[in-house]
């Protein structure tokens, strides 16, 4: 008898298996009476563990599972997710005591909700664009460059001023997405978009931000402060107003300054 019920018991622990969960959820999105739940949306990531070999990072499997909701169901202007959940959970095989196989999964899960049906449109956001253009690449996220990162504070030339904004992706050498105060992405080109930390030196750029500049590449002499740089040029801040020097400008400028004075 016990022959036949010690090979029934290894079998019974071969098949059993245990599971842990957990979850949270968030609402970040403001709900007004105009607004509506248009669709649920939900983005999956998992990894499996065998004999302690594998993918175990929780974090990588949040994004990955959040890439893919954005994947899943990219947002139009006028929409956002609201009640953002996202569902942990490890099986073990066959047993945690000694487990042989681990399986971890994410699930992150949001209500797709119009904001306003007012002004919702069929465009998609400039964020979901940029995302859609890459995935159609096979290329992957880019979170860095030689002279920006992800999450670094920019200045964002706007016509004669500028305006502080975060860096949120780079999507190529010329297009990058960033947020302003206000929270909203824009997708901007990044030769209009600057450097700005005090003393700070780029690759391909001669200049430091707070070097004095004097520039008669606008007909007329004029001297300021180096407030942001980037690979293309320089923003210089004078008396007057702030002033845009591409390389061309400032080689422009240097040459003058080496020609021999007229007798």
């Amino acid at each position: 008898m016990i022959k036949i019920i010690l090979p029934l018991l290894l079998l019974l622990g071969t098949l059993y298996s245990c599971r842990y969960h957990e979850g949270t959820i968030a609402s970040n999105a403001t709900i007004t009476p105009a607004s509506e739940i248009a669709a649920f949306a939900e983005g999956e990531a998992q990894t499996s563990l065998v004999f302690g070999f594998g993918g175990l990072n929780t974090k990588t499997l949040i994004k990955d599972a959040k890439e893919n909701l954005y994947r899943n169901y990219p947002l139009k202007k006028g929409q956002a997710y609201a009640n953002m959940g996202v569902d942990v959970s490890r099986s073990f095989y066959p047993f945690v005591g000694l487990p042989v196989v681990m399986i971890n999964r994410v699930v992150v899960s949001a209500d797709v909700v119009n904001l306003d049906p007012e002004l919702l449109s069929d465009e998609l956001q400039p964020f979901f664009i940029s995302l859609q253009e890459r995935w159609q690449k096979g290329s992957e996220a880019l979170t860095s460059a030689s002279w920006m990162q992800g999450q670094d504070s920019l200045l964002l030339l706007q016509g004669n001023s500028a305006q502080k904004v975060m860096l949120q992706d780079i999507v190529s050498q010329k297009k990058a997405i960033v947020s302003a105060g206000d929270g909203k992405m824009k997708r901007e080109n990044t030769d209009i978009l600057y450097v700005f930390q005090e003393g700070l030196s780029i690759q391909n750029q001669k200049y430091r931000v707070g070097d004095l500049i004097v520039t008669k590449a606008y007909g007329y002499e004029a001297s300021g402060i180096v407030v942001g740089i980037n690979p293309f040029g320089v923003l210089l801040q004078t008396d007057a107003r702030l002033l845009t020097l591409d390389n061309k400008m400032l080689q422009a400028d240097e040459d003058r300054a080496e020609e021999p004075a007229a007798e």
